[in-house]
């Protein structure tokens, strides 16, 4: 099968950066307008005047994920533009090369090589000036445009299938510990196990801390069971060791935190001491079972996370935790329930999996795709 001819971009197109004006976002504040200011990856504002108006194609200096395939580097504008250093700006040479066609050719273009940095990879002018593109004729550009067209449509048609189907995974979950816990609350936490409060040693004291004591914050309290911690403190640092430690099997709940932490729990794996931002709950192993008051948890998150209560952020406090009503069957109808959940809950995970597996594939093929497209010739 014959190839497209490869020719230097600078063939093909006029480098316009020369006109490229820096304005630091302090500036830019003070000159907000209507016309759009672009950056590496797209718009990133608003400005009061144009440097260009005209159609143009932007390929990312940096911060632009150059050696994945399937990500966008370029992008085309159109009328009046502000463009800042972060974006090579290119004038596509009439007659010569598709505006669509450019912008396809360099999503897809090899940028080892090209590009250098570490965590934030730069593409040099110099740099770009060695990229080389396919150049079929220009009807044939137009005609490979209009086949990557259709080829996007059902890559968008299929990604949204695939959100959909990760919506239904998610709804299945919540089901599942909907119907778990749909019977009568006939108790409270409280009357079931101890809730202790954590504290925080002070950092002010390097004693305290580094120590053999694991101990959680409550950014680690995410719906998991927590076999080490990324913090450790002193013994020295616990006042009454037996009430600060806490036992394999104790239920954390965050009472704190930012995002959507608050509300959140886990189950210890290892002895832990936690900070003040968590309640910790020692049950009464003959009332229920820590898997199950997890589970009650995971199902109650909303509910939970609204009945917070605190003057600088929605929190739960010790109180409050104690309060909560939860549902206390006999423990071997809670057993049944915790491995019924964890059955479907492993069906609901592999299902995931192959949801995400195929995600990744559409990505793949997508991009193997529109590279083949764009270097094979097009059949009349």
């Amino acid at each position: 099968m014959s190839t497209v001819e490869m020719v230097a971009l600078t063939d093909v197109v006029e480098i316009l950066d020369r006109f490229r004006v820096p304005v630091s976002a302090k500036q830019r504040q003070l000159r907000v307008g209507a016309v759009p200011y672009y950056g590496a990856t797209g718009q990133a504002g608003w400005i009061d005047e144009p440097i260009f108006d005209e159609p143009l194609v932007l390929l990312g200096e940096d911060a632009v994920p150059f050696l994945d395939p399937s990500a966008p580097k370029a992008y085309p504008i159109d009328g009046p533009s502000w463009v800042n250093n972060h974006a090579h700006v290119l004038r596509a040479l009439p007659g010569k090369v598709d505006r669509a066609f450019l912008v396809h050719s360099l999503n897809v273009a090899d940028y080892r090589g090209l590009v250098n940095g570490t965590t934030r990879l730069k593409l040099t002018q110099a740099s770009m000036k060695e990229l080389r593109i396919p150049l079929p004729p220009l009807a044939e550009q137009r005609c490979i445009v209009a086949r990557l067209a259709e080829i996007g449509n059902a890559t968008t048609r299929g990604a949204y299938a695939l959100g959909q189907a990760t919506t239904l995974t998610e709804q299945l979950r919540q089901s599942v510990l909907f119907r778990a816990f749909d019977g009568p609350s006939d108790t409270t936490i409280g009357e079931v196990g101890e809730v202790f409060v954590g504290a925080t040693p002070s950092r002010a004291d390097p004693a305290l801390w580094d120590g053999t004591v694991p101990w959680v914050s409550s950014g680690e309290v995410a719906f998991d069971r927590i076999g080490s911690t990324r913090e450790g403190i002193s013994e020295s640092a616990l006042r009454n060791a037996s009430r600060r430690i806490h036992p394999v099997g104790t239920v954390l709940v965050a009472m704190i935190g930012e995002g959507r932490t608050r509300g959140q729990a886990a189950i210890l794996d290892i002895p832990a001491a936690h900070n003040q931002n968590c309640a910790s709950i020692r049950l009464d192993r003959d009332r229920m079972l820590p898997e199950y008051l997890f589970y009650w948890f995971m199902a109650r998150y909303d509910e939970n996370r609204g009945g917070g209560a605190g003057s600088q952020q929605p929190a739960l406090n010790g109180k409050l935790v104690k309060s909560l009503r939860i549902p206390c069957p006999p423990l071997t109808v809670q057993a049944a329930v915790v491995a019924d959940i964890g059955a479907w809950f492993t069906r609901v995970e592999a299902l995931a999996g192959n949801i995400e597996n195929t995600r990744t594939l559409v990505r793949a093929l997508d991009a193997a795709s529109r590279y083949r497209a764009l270097r094979t010739p097009a059949v009349p």
